[in-house]
């Protein structure tokens, strides 16, 4: 295998917006997507500031609580669906990281090497699994609908660097491309394996 891409987990923001700058159907997936989540985010926040000022509280409150939700257990949660993808895709040396200063997150998995397919699976995890229990939600609990949508809107934004990642990924063919990460190092590497 050749090595293509050596990416430091500190110089992650660098790196996507190098794969956003490549043409991709996952860039011009993620370019609707995000323009939808704005879109919806600005809906529920004015909706709900012009109930509020007529003095209901009810959905200002909800979209208080969506946000404190989404600023520390969706990032949890949104990093264990990642962890849950490697796992059952062989992973055997996981380990979590995080860059504070630049409210970066990660998972990886020390010296395991992944194809294109199961870094697929990998990196849209959280974004489909989020997605799914808020839908949930919406349908078991639809008294919190705007808990949901909010959760929904904002974790899509969150996913850019999966998104980024993925749009790099598909640049190359499936069962040539692999993946691997390094704890001590601090860095995940991109492999091109030659066709037979």
């Amino acid at each position: 295998m050749t090595l293509i891409k050596t990416v430091s987990h500190n110089a992650i923001k660098p790196f996507v917006k190098e794969c956003f700058a490549l043409k991709g159907h996952y860039r011009t997936f993620y370019m609707f997507l995000s323009l939808f989540s704005f879109a919806g985010l600005a809906g529920l926040v004015s909706y709900s500031v012009t109930k509020l000022i007529m003095g209901d509280t009810s959905y200002i409150l909800q979209l208080g609580a969506a946000l404190l939700f989404c600023l520390t257990l969706l990032i949890i949660l949104h990093e264990s669906l990642h962890a849950l993808a490697y796992r059952v895709l062989g992973a055997r040396h996981l380990y979590f990281g995080a860059n504070l200063k630049k409210f970066v997150f990660y998972v990886g998995s020390d010296g395991d090497f992944f194809n294109g397919k199961q870094f697929r699976i990998i990196a849209l995890s959280p974004f489909i699994g989020v997605l799914l229990l808020s839908i949930l939600l919406l349908i078991t609990a639809p008294q919190y609908t705007f808990f949901s949508l909010f959760v929904i809107s904002l974790h899509s934004f969150f996913c850019g660097g999966d998104f980024a990642m993925l749009n790099y990924a598909s640049q190359f063919p499936d069962k040539q491309f692999f993946t691997s990460d390094s704890r001590k190092k601090k860095e995940t590497y991109f492999f091109l394996k030659e066709s037979l």
